[in-house]
């Protein structure tokens, strides 16, 4: 059971940083939005 959580684990954090990179179409409209809205911060 705690080798499935881990790997789901790291399932999560590979999809959370692709939604950040704009590479899932399902984050890409989030992260446009967000560019726009917080133009100052740094984005990768």
């Amino acid at each position: 059971m705690v080798g499935t959580e881990i790997a789901s684990a790291e399932m999560v954090s590979a999809e959370t940083t692709q939604c950040r990179s704009g590479w899932r179409p399902k984050g890409g409209a989030e992260m446009t939005a967000l560019k726009r809205a917080f133009p100052y911060f740094a984005w990768p």
